[in-house]
């Protein structure tokens, strides 16, 4: 039976700034963490790799602030990380055991850390069973009971251990956590990475290809040419006469000396396999021209070697069949270092792609560019409420097409909301426009560093696709739209609508706020549309006082924006 499993879930407790906190990930498609600073999304990061024993955590040892601290400096002495496996039935799970007994599904992998009466800090890493708890295997026979009876009085150590993650072979992922800190060492330090699996990929291609090699005239079956060329140089280095007859006797003799006894030395060149010399040399022969002499890459700046790991990850891509082949978990803390917006949405696809492939992929971003309602995503937010932290979840692949929409006509399409505090939903550009010049300039509102952002959802009917999605990811909203009143005073249907979907959808922090009318009619303008540019010219040079007089409907539908902004505390301060 096939192992074919995925990883389903992640739980944590009491590890540093998270006291407890589970997510789930996605079938399919990426996992995009977002949330203001110092909210856990790098913590989250952390505890994936380090319950697969990534090769960033293998040097992992508990300290004091790896412990969740309370305000009130109270300190707990254990943290757990937890992560889940799901599968179709149990023997598609990977399974394990010892030297007796029957294999037992492996349903996790899980880190346990403690801290002793003496201050002292240990973690205990294992596979995890059906209970929740370490996975011991027997690793020798039990004794008797008359045995026992016998030499009860003697100690002969456990024979149980916990199972690790190397007891699962094959179905053991290759863990990358890229961060902007280790490009040097994920590039060309770690034996698994991007631009390690490329060179493997060549290799192993280069290997079980059969083709024909032209070289000074003559015509060489390959591989078979190379692997004599590399038996070949193997024995004649530890042939060479000046080695063979002059050096290692000299060196025998005395080391011969130094020991009290006969030493023996041979020259063995350091290619182990045929292919791991290749993929070594691959690895550091890779180059690039930046317009003036040939620069190996790891002697290349950041930009560059950031521009090379994600050129790895395109191009491996673009072969689903090695991204099949084995199952690796791609943690990306802040993608977009280094990248233009451009980049960033290029590789925004890319990440799907893996994902579509099999991978697990988790990233953290501040970035609108690496966030699409028109892709697989799904979209994690953190908050925080006192001691406590908390995620909401949007999968954009369930969301309205209208979401979808709006992102073609505009290349963020709104996607700056899933970093909001707050959100203004507005209809159009000229609503947007009209509201962020009075709170920036009249209001004198900081609406960046109040972390608001004010949407233009396309008209009344998307908005409350834009406010669920906001509802979805517990970010407060105020939807503000035209009145759409009819000659006999009723409201367009499809504004009725839209207002009582806003209004099934408005919590205590949710507001709706109308026109008189529209804009327009607020501006005093009789006929054509409020464009920004109109505004600019004939709103904006107004003073106070006078835009108060002239267009005091304007003014006060603005002024209920500006007090709802003042009043509703940001997401992480509700209790």
């Amino acid at each position: 039976m096939d192992v074919n499993f995925r990883f389903s879930r992640i739980e944590i407790e009491n590890f540093r700034g998270l006291k407890g906190l589970a997510l789930d990930f996605p079938d399919k498609g990426p996992l995009a963490i977002v949330g203001p600073n110092n909210a856990g999304k790098s913590t989250i990061l952390d505890a994936i790799a380090m319950v697969m024993e990534g090769p960033s955590t293998h040097n992992f040892a508990p300290e004091m602030h790896d412990y969740y601290c309370k305000r009130d400096g109270a300190r707990e002495g254990t943290f757990t990380i937890r992560l889940r496996f799901a599968a179709a039935h149990d023997q598609a799970l990977p399974a394990v055991r010892g030297a007796v007994g029957s294999p037992e599904p492996v349903r996790g992998a899980i880190v346990i850390g403690k801290t002793d009466r003496n201050g002292n800090h240990a973690h205990t890493s294992a596979l995890m069973g059906s209970d929740d708890k370490p996975l011991s295997l027997l690793t020798s026979l039990s004794m008797s009971k008359a045995d026992k009876a016998s030499w009860a009085d003697h100690s002969f150590g456990s024979p149980k251990r916990y199972a690790r993650w190397y007891e699962i072979g094959d179905a053991r992922p290759e863990v990358w956590l890229l961060r902007p800190s280790n490009l040097h060492v994920s590039l060309f330090q770690w034996k698994t990475g991007p631009l390690q699996r490329l060179s493997n990929f060549l290799v192993r291609k280069f290997m079980d290809a059969k083709w024909e090699f032209s070289y000074a005239g003559k015509s060489h079956a390959m591989p078979g040419a190379i692997q004599k060329a590399h038996a070949f140089f193997r024995s004649a280095v530890a042939e060479f006469p000046f080695w063979k007859d002059d050096l290692k006797p000299k060196l025998q003799e005395t080391l011969s000396q130094y020991l009290g006894r006969q030493a023996s030395m041979e020259l063995r060149p350091d290619l182990k396999t045929l292919e791991e010399w290749m993929a070594q040399q691959l690895l550091f022969g890779f180059a690039a021209d930046s317009g003036g002499a040939i620069t190996p890459l790891d002697r290349m700046g950041h930009g560059w070697q950031s521009l090379v790991r994600i050129a790895c990850l395109e191009v491996l891509s673009q072969y689903p069949e090695e991204v099949s082949r084995q199952n690796v978990a791609l943690l990306f803390e802040e993608p977009e270092s280094y990248l233009h917006p451009h980049l960033s949405r290029k590789l925004r696809s890319v990440l799907d792609r893996l994902a579509q492939g099999g991978w697990l992929v988790a990233l953290t971003t501040h970035s609108p560019d690496l966030i699409s309602f028109n892709g697989q995503q799904t979209i994690a937010k953190l908050s925080r409420s006192g001691d406590d932290a908390s995620v909401a979840t949007l999968s954009v692949e369930k969301l309205d097409t209208a979401a979808k929409f709006q992102e073609r006509l505009d290349e963020r399409g709104g996607h700056e909301m899933i970093f909001a505090q707050r959100v203004v939903l507005c209809e159009g550009k000229d609503d947007a426009f009209a509201l962020r010049s009075y709170l920036t300039r009249r209001a004198n509102l900081d609406l960046d560093g109040l972390s608001v952002s004010i949407i233009q959802a396309g008209d009344v009917n998307h908005l409350p696709v834009f406010a669920g999605m906001a509802t979805q990811l517990n970010i407060p909203w105020c939807a503000v739209s035209d009145e759409d009143k009819l000659p006999d005073g009723s409201l367009k249907p499809n504004t009725r609508t839209a207002r009582d979907k806003l209004e099934k959808l408005m919590r205590p922090q949710d507001e709706q706020i109308t026109w008189t009318g529209d804009l327009e009619a607020c501006l005093g303008l009789t006929y054509g549309k409020a464009r920004p540019s109109w505004q600019a010219e004939h709103v904006e040079s107004l003073d106070q006082a006078t835009l108060t007089t002239k267009h005091p409907e304007f003014v006060s539908a603005a002024e209920k924006v500006c007090k709802w902004i003042q009043c509703t505390p940001p997401p992480q301060m509700h209790r």
